[in-house]
């Protein structure tokens, strides 16, 4: 179903299209290479404290990187 009018689908076949996008074709995409990130990642300071400077970094309009904060 992927690719299908999510609009018109109930909450199931919705949930059960997604699942299949996440869990079956990205999944084994990304494993495979088929599927690859174009973004950098930045792994930020741990905890609560590293949420400020992960904000502050998002604020400055950071483009193209993730950035994680380990919890």
């Amino acid at each position: 179903m992927i690719g299908s009018d999510t609009a018109a689908m109930d909450e199931t076949a919705r949930s059960k299209d997604v699942d299949n996008v996440f869990n079956g074709w990205l999944k084994a995409g990304l494993q495979s290479g088929e599927v690859i990130t174009r973004s950098t990642t930045q792994i930020g300071g741990g905890g609560l404290g590293g949420l400020n400077a992960a904000l502050d970094k998002l604020n400055a309009n950071v483009s193209g990187t993730k950035i994680v904060v380990p919890v």
